[in-house]
């Protein structure tokens, strides 16, 4: 990833200008990688979760990228969707194929160097902070998982029923309610990030 510049090197700040990161490039960058990709794989624990979430996903930032002439990021995520829209027939519940680790990994990693190829053209809400709306559920969900699990000196990574999923499963909502629940959650927070970085928008970012 380094060695291919697929690094965050500095952003762009509304009234501020170009922030170069210097030495904590790299930090910044494993930090962002081994975010996305765990909260992609820890959001895959119902049949089609992770599936509909990265169509979502992926359609908010064809938008956002398309607009804003990120050619390549809109291209790299109309094949991502693609594949998601293909796949989520055979993964909704009741699941006939699974995504497994090697999937949902792949998809976080896809969805965290999409949003680094735009850093150095576009404001950096545009290019980070997009991702990181649309999948509000997941990465909010990772980070209080992350803070009990470091509180109580648990393992980070042990499988468990604390994430959000589980959570509303264990309220008596059904496999299909939460899925739904969750794709109409991020649907919305999708239409928020195209709303908030549209050309000649509120200029959020």
């Amino acid at each position: 990833v380094i060695l291919y510049k697929f690094t965050v090197f500095g952003f762009t700040l509304p009234h501020v200008g170009y922030v170069f990161l210097g030495w904590l490039a790299i930090p910044f960058s494993i930090f962002w990688y081994l975010g996305m990709v765990n909260a992609i794989n820890f959001l895959d624990g119902l049949d089609g979760l992770v599936t509909g979430v990265t169509l979502i996903s992926s359609v908010t930032m064809v938008i956002v990228s398309w607009w804003h002439h990120e050619y390549l990021v809109a291209i790299t995520m109309c094949a991502l969707g693609g594949a998601a829209a293909g796949f989520l027939p055979f993964n909704y519940h009741p699941a006939r194929i699974f995504m497994g680790d090697g999937g949902s990994l792949f998809v976080g990693f896809v969805l965290a160097s999409a949003a680094v190829m735009g850093t150095e053209k576009v404001a950096v809400g545009i290019s980070l902070l997009v991702p990181l709306i649309v999948l509000g559920v997941p990465i909010l969900d990772t980070a209080r998982v992350m803070i009990a699990r470091i509180s109580k000196r648990a393992p980070l990574f042990d499988a468990d029923r604390s994430h959000v999923h589980h959570q509303l499963l264990d309220v008596g909502l059904s496999q299909r309610q939460v899925v739904n629940l969750i794709y109409i959650v991020c649907g919305i927070l999708g239409a928020i990030a195209i709303v908030l970085s549209r050309p000649g928008g509120p200029h959020v970012f």
